[in-house]
């Protein structure tokens, strides 16, 4: 067997920082088995640098910049403002098959692409260390060495063999849409109906729906993901919840079997039960599961499955409760999208009482009072 180097490199704009006591930079420890993280700043990075530009929104019949991508030094040239670098890379040593390795020394075709699919494999892992590096950079040293990436490749091999990915800025491509006489009069209502909301539903309301509006600005999956169930957990805190009777009675018949007893320290242990049933209240999924059945939109139940997934998910992510192979949990756009569909019909039925929400390319057969 033969050993290669694969590994993921971000690139950072310290915007505003310079060095004072040396031109560079130059740091490598070991993180984990068989992985090592790099940290080099000054002017020149050690790999070539790939810039690309691109509008964030893209209307197809109105045109618009899809994007150019500059690699080298021409990326350097086209950005002269770019004075300095901030360049952390993680690698990993991998072992491959001898005839593979050769063939990949050769630059054959087929061995470059398997290799970098191996890479890419490595990816989640070597993600993982370079968010750590970097969390440490700005959190110990300061925000502004990591606030600005420039770029994210993912490679394998080193010098004349090394080959990387590019990717450029992502667009997202909008509908091209006409507003019906319907919708100016559906919006002129909607506003209309704001006359008569106290402050504390208009407070409730701007709760949920400001961080839904965050969440359609995001366009980064991970970040998208929780956005997204941001406000709909908000949503799934005012949904009113059938007593829990046989949870109170139970909670009730251990109070007195305390007391009953006549210890001394009954009266410390019933008032922690009493705190403890208090703070005992339904969990998310048994509220979406109250606010679903209330609803009861088509395809309730998949509904109800899919949000029990994705609070398992969220959880994970925030609280670590659950872990896979890789120790991250992979947010996909299929789940965001999901998600986003899930979030919008149940906050909007939680807000007006129907899931009339706008027509989408994931929602076609919703009328909403526009036209392409």
């Amino acid at each position: 067997m033969a050993t290669e180097v694969v590994g993921l490199r971000r690139l950072f704009h310290p915007r505003g920082i310079r060095l004072n006591a040396k031109e560079e930079v130059r740091c490598t420890s070991a993180a984990g088995a068989n992985t090592e993280i790099s940290l080099y700043i000054g002017t020149k990075s050690t790999m070539p640098v790939s810039l690309s530009t691109a509008e964030r929104y893209i209307v197809p019949a109105e045109g618009g910049n899809l994007g150019t991508m500059s690699f080298g030094d021409s990326a350097l040239a086209e950005s002269p403002h770019i004075s300095l670098f901030v360049e952390l890379i993680a690698t990993q040593t991998i072992e491959i098959d001898d005839t593979l390795a050769t063939r990949f020394r050769e630059k054959d075709a087929n061995a470059q692409q398997k290799v970098m699919t191996l890479a890419e494999e490595a990816k989640p892992r070597l993600s993982t260390v370079l968010d750590v590096g970097a969390g440490f950079l700005g959190l110990r040293v300061h925000r502004q060495l990591v606030l600005i990436p420039l770029c994210e490749n993912t490679f394998a091999g080193r010098g004349e063999y090394q080959l990387m990915t590019h990717a450029g800025d992502a667009s997202e491509v909008l509908e091209s849409l006409a507003l019906s006489e319907h919708a100016s009069r559906v919006m002129c209502g909607l506003l209309a109906c704001l006359k008569d909301a106290n402050d504390d539903l208009m407070s409730r309301a701007a709760n949920v729906l400001g961080w839904l509006s965050r969440a359609w600005r995001e366009h980064d999956n991970l970040s998208q993901f929780i956005a997204l169930f941001t406000p709909l957990e908000a949503a799934l805190q005012g949904v009113d919840m059938p007593t829990q009777t046989d949870t109170l009675q139970s909670i009730q018949r251990v109070t007195e079997l305390l007391e009953a007893m006549g210890d001394e320290e009954i009266p410390r242990l019933t008032r922690a039960l009493a705190k403890l049933s208090e703070r005992a209240g339904p969990s998310l999924v048994h509220r979406f599961r109250v606010l679903a059945d209330k609803a009861n939109l088509p395809g309730k139940e998949h509904d109800i499955e899919a949000f029990s997934k994705f609070n398992a998910m969220r959880n994970a992510l925030l609280h670590r409760a659950a872990r896979t192979a890789t120790g991250r949990v992979q947010i996909t756009e299929a789940n965001v999208r999901t998600l986003e569909d899930l979030a919008e019909r149940y906050i909007c039925y939680a807000l007006f009482g129907d899931a009339q929400v706008y027509r989408s390319p994931w929602r076609p057969n919703i009328s909403d009072g526009l036209s392409k």
